[in-house]
């Protein structure tokens, strides 16, 4: 029994040099640039027609839709496509938000 105890103890010792060794050839600076990788922004998702590409979140206190105050705009992931513009449309009451959709300014 007593020898069996010596043997795990010295596997013991040795997984944890072996552990100590191996931990210090990988710095951990490789995984921390790895997830400072940009993203391609060549495929951009594009937003369809009835796809919102942003809302203003506006003051839920102020009832009256012509003293609402914004509070911030989010977009969407997606972009409009390049002949379209992302404008207001919408009133969503229940979220609070003007929604905005890719359509053609007209003037």
């Amino acid at each position: 029994m007593a020898q069996l105890v010596k043997f795990f103890s010295f596997a013991i010792v040795v997984l944890l040099l072996l552990n100590s060794s191996f931990g210090s050839t990988l710095p951990s600076d490789i995984f921390q640039d790895a997830a400072r990788v940009p993203r391609s922004t060549d495929a951009e998702e594009i937003c369809y027609e009835d796809t919102p590409c942003g809302w203003a979140i506006y003051d839920a206190k102020n009832v009256k839709p012509d003293s609402r105050r914004i509070l911030r705009y989010e977009r969407n992931t997606c972009v409009c496509p390049h002949d379209l513009q992302c404008i207001r449309l919408d009133d969503d009451l229940q979220a609070r938000a003007y929604v905005y959709r890719c359509r053609k300014l007209t003037s």
